[in-house]
């Protein structure tokens, strides 16, 4: 039996039956390897891409980021702008009123000067209630 068995694998017919079988398995095997080497690929492909969108996401984030600090900025100008120009209003309508007040003042006092003096030459009581 076991004659048998070695005369049927020196035959031919088993040896390219053999040759055959270990070609298909090669065959298989280099499928195998070419379909895990484009997964990879495919994986590789696709953390790339999710790498640049979460980049992509991160620029997005930063440039609103900007946006809302430079109108935050622009808006504390304005404020700041509107501020300096009530000062100046408040300013110029002081100053105003500090000549009017000095003009009146001067006036005043030049009235009582008169009034004093028309007093002290009027003795009447009419003259000291002006006074």
């Amino acid at each position: 039996m076991i004659n048998e068995r070695e005369k049927l694998k020196e035959t031919d017919e088993y040896k390219r039956a053999m040759e055959e079988e270990w070609a298909s398995r090669q065959q298989a095997l280099q499928i195998q390897a070419e379909e895990a080497k484009n997964l990879r690929r495919l994986q590789k492909r696709r953390k790339a891409e999710s790498l640049r969108l979460l980049d992509v996401e991160r620029r997005q984030e930063e440039w609103i980021e900007e946006v809302r600090s430079s109108q935050k900025k622009d808006e504390e100008n304005m404020n700041l702008k509107e501020r300096v120009r009530v000062q100046a209003e408040v300013r110029s309508e002081l100053k105003r009123l500090e000549v009017s007040c000095h003009i009146m003042a001067k006036s005043i006092s030049t009235r009582g000067t008169c009034s004093l003096q028309t007093s002290l030459a009027d003795p009447s009581p009419r003259s000291s209630l002006a006074v």
